[in-house]
């Protein structure tokens, strides 16, 4: 089962943490400087919208890995 927040956010500046949460937070992990907070307000229903969500999130984790070695930072 895939758990993810509904409304996506953004950062105006590195480490601003101004992040509204609105479900019950399930996982909090650190990953380097990423928090990643998982919380159970939106749960997907059928095999298509967990596939849709899965798609979304890969497309965004290569972006995130092509800025960082556009940057020259390690990948």
């Amino acid at each position: 089962m895939v758990v993810l927040q509904k409304s996506q956010h953004t950062h105006d500046i590195r480490g601003d943490d101004t992040v509204k949460i609105k479900g019950n937070v399930v996982k909090d992990y650190m990953l380097g400087n990423t928090r990643m907070i998982f919380c159970d307000d939106y749960v997907v229903r059928t095999k298509e919208e967990e596939e849709k969500i899965l798609k979304e999130f890969y497309q965004e984790a290569w972006e995130c890995i092509h800025i960082l070695i556009e940057r020259g930072e390690e990948v």
